[in-house]
Parts: structure tokens; sequence; C-alpha cells
């Protein structure tokens, strides 16, 4: 099993996701293991994050789920919190969770309510395989298939860039204390 996600919550643990046997909490004396029966809606952890709150949301292939207490929820009431391959997450500005889906889209919420970005064109990007947030805002994405990146202005504006710098899958980004967005590929450059 690979472990994919990275986060640490609010009292120091540290989460792990994997691609198969769900998601690892490790804490100093001991280790705890979440899967399916759990609530996770699936044991293929894709992302891992933590909102502005503390609570811990991980995507996985199944759909999107909120750790409460000690164990997983993707009910809301109605119908599951986002039932989509989840790619990515990124916490953003005024409590506001990014996810991006395996179909291409983007979904902007908060406590369990989302709604629907502005598409991102299927021409551009098959599957969201990255989100981040920059210091002044702008929400960056990424999409697995071809070499572009773009970013959301707010949920329903978004920029399309096409560079030749990325000439192979983007596979991740991050921003740097600076600001600056970096973006991982066969070729590693700054934004």
């Amino acid at each position: 099993n690979l472990w994919r996600p990275v986060c640490i919550d609010h009292i120091g643990r540290l989460w792990l996701g994997t691609y198969g046997m769900g998601l690892l909490c490790c804490e100093i004396d001991r280790l705890t293991l979440f899967r399916a029966d759990h609530g996770l809606p699936s044991n293929q952890v894709r992302c891992v994050t933590r909102d502005s709150e503390g609570t811990l949301w991980a995507g996985t292939t199944g759909g999107l789920a909120r750790q409460k207490q000690s164990s997983f929820e993707t009910m809301d009431g109605s119908d599951k919190l986002l039932p989509f391959e989840i790619t990515s997450i990124a916490r953003g500005n005024e409590g506001m969770l990014w996810v991006g889906t395996r179909s291409g889209r983007v979904y902007v919420g908060s406590g369990g309510s989302f709604a629907t970005c502005a598409e991102v064109p299927p021409a551009v990007a098959q599957s969201i395989s990255a989100l981040v947030v920059d210091p002044d805002g702008k929400v960056w994405f990424s999409g697995s298939h071809l070499d572009v990146l773009g970013y959301f202005l707010d949920a329903q504006r978004l920029v399309i860039i096409q560079d030749a710098r990325h000439p192979a899958h983007i596979a991740d980004m991050a921003v740097d204390p600076q600001g600056l967005v970096w973006v991982a590929s066969s070729n590693v450059s700054q934004w």
C-alpha cells in the first residue's frame, strides 16, 4: 500500500492516507486505523486536510467524509457528502473547503454543505489532480491529464493557464511562505 496524503490535526496527531488500507492516525503512543467500517466511504484515501474549525476531512475514491469523534460520517441527513471520487482538498479563506474530483468538477463549501463551482472545461481538465490556495485567496488547480494550470478568482470565475514549462502530468502543488505556487511534475516550476 502507498502512503498518500499527510495532515497534522489541531492536537498534533499525524494522519496518513493509504490507497487500500484506510486512514492511519499516528500518536506518540499508538496507531489507529480508520477504514470503511468506521464510516469512510472507501479505504482508498486520496487526500486529507482539516478545516478552520479543526474538523478532519478525508477524500476517498468513494466520496468525502468528515471526522465525528472516533468515526467518520458521509451523510448530511439526506445524501452523501459529495459521493464522487475525491482527488484533492484545499482549505481556503473564510473557512471554506475546496474539493476537486476525478470527473473534473470543483466544489466549495463549509460545514458539510457544498456548491458546484464554475465548470472547468472537460477538454482542459478531465480530473482535478491538485488544489492549493495562495495568500491572495486564489484557488489554484491542476488537471491530471494535460499540462494545465488555472485558478479560481471566486467560485464562479476561473482563469485557465496552459504553459509549455509543464509538458507532463502535474502531480501536486504547494504554496511556500513567500506565497509562490510550486508545481510538481517532470519539471518543477514556480508561479
